[in-house]
């Protein structure tokens, strides 16, 4: 049987859980959204719904049934409720940051926090005292969302930041399953595409960004104000590089857009496929592209349709002569996280699935003996165990017989 080849496994199992270290204005509300379309609604934790001041009374099942937390969540708070999940986050060079940061705040009131008496009449003095330095330090340096303790607790008067600190923050870089800085977030965003079967994109769409210039940013000199505010942050973010480096070849997938495109045209898919169950015997096309890829081939162009079950999908496919195997590779969450069981003109195989990609699992099975007079279709049915009034979204990636 003809093997697909697919990249090495990646630094992190899209099934698992996943922690989100979202700091502000690194291109996290961007990521997030897409880590978000992964995960059924209900599986994830967000910020804006659980705040922090409020989770220890949150119960436990929350933290040990959800998939992603995501939000403006330290790493302090992964070790108390997530402490496997898997960490995800991403750095930006501490003067564009704080610039962005400055940026963000003059949209609105609501953004301002404690910077507010700065934006009433744009007195840089006020962020270069040794107050500013630390508030911005305990609430909105990237250094404090990577300690392992919060630094908010710590009185002004003291040391408020040492040497351990900076060496907890760069370990947690160390342990995260993936790091990306800004600069590197396109490539990052496509590489991480790979791994959830993504389409290609040109560009990833930076979300929350500010649009209107204000003309009196540009008379502030945010190298000399962010060597004030976060001189720690330079070595959190040089370690934030590296790790991004890493992150980058361990994914696997090409990073540049045209090398991506090509890659996924040389991996033969169809569009995504959704069992709805609160739509029984529905029949929904698969949408599958123009040129049909060479590996489905044996898909014929007359049956390109999936009837929608209560619990299961189905696929005609036409049977080549002598073989005695199939092959079936599906991805997306919800076709690894629940595998379906596989049959053959209504009787049930008895399939080994194997993961070969983060998201992407191997279904075999031996095939009955073909009937003599037999037509020359198959029906492949995919039979998913899932609750009612549930969806099932996944990528039908092949269909090989041997």
């Amino acid at each position: 049987m003809e093997q697909m080849q697919l990249d090495r496994p990646a630094p992190i199992d899209p099934n698992g859980q996943i922690f989100f270290i979202h700091i502000p204005k690194c291109a996290g509300t961007s990521l997030n959204e897409r880590l978000a379309k992964q995960v059924d609604e209900d599986l994830v934790i967000r910020s804006s719904e659980h705040p922090i001041a409020t989770m220890a009374e949150e119960p436990k099942e929350l933290f040990t049934k959800a998939r992603l937390m995501s939000g403006h969540f330290p790493e302090v708070v992964r070790r108390m409720y997530m402490p496997e999940a898997q960490a995800i986050t991403g750095l930006r060079d501490p003067v564009k940051r704080l610039r962005s940061l400055v940026a963000h705040g003059a949209r609105g009131i609501r953004f301002r926090g404690w910077m507010a008496p700065f934006y009433d009449d744009h007195d840089v003095s006020f962020l270069q005292t040794k107050e500013a330095q630390y508030k911005f330090t305990l609430r909105t340096s990237q250094l404090a969302y990577l300690t392992p303790e919060s630094l908010a607790i710590r009185p002004m008067d003291s040391e408020f930041v040492t040497d351990q600190d900076i060496k907890d923050a760069i370990a947690t870089l160390q342990n995260c399953a993936c790091v990306y800085t800004d600069e590197s977030f396109d490539k990052f965003s496509r590489a991480l595409g790979g791994l959830f079967c993504d389409p290609p994109v040109e560009k990833t769409e930076r979300l929350n960004t500010a649009k209107k210039k204000e003309p009196w940013l540009e008379a502030i000199d945010f190298e000399a104000l962010a060597a004030h505010l976060c001189p720690w942050d330079v070595y959190v973010y040089r370690e934030a590089e590296r790790r991004a480096a890493e992150t980058l070849a361990a994914l696997g997938s090409p990073t540049n857009a045209e090398e991506y495109a090509a890659w996924w045209q040389d991996k033969p898919q169809l569009d995504q496929f959704t069992v709805d169950f609160g739509a029984p015997y529905k029949s929904h096309g698969l949408g599958i592209r123009r040129k049909l890829p060479p590996a489905l081939a044996n898909v014929t162009n007359a049956r390109r349709m999936v009837e929608l079950a209560e619990s299961s999908a189905y696929l005609d496919v036409r049977r080549p002569a002598n073989s005695t195997e199939i092959e079936i590779l599906l991805a997306g969450r919800d076709c690894t996280a629940n595998p379906p069981v596989i049959s053959c003109d209504g009787i049930e195989l008895k399939s080994t699935a194997t993961r070969v990609l983060g998201g992407v699992m191997r279904h075999a099975a031996k095939l009955p003996p073909a009937k003599d007079n037999a037509p020359p279709y198959l029906r492949v049915g995919l039979t998913f165990k899932q609750p009612p009034q549930s969806a099932i979204r996944g990528h039908l990636v092949s269909v090989a017989f041997s």
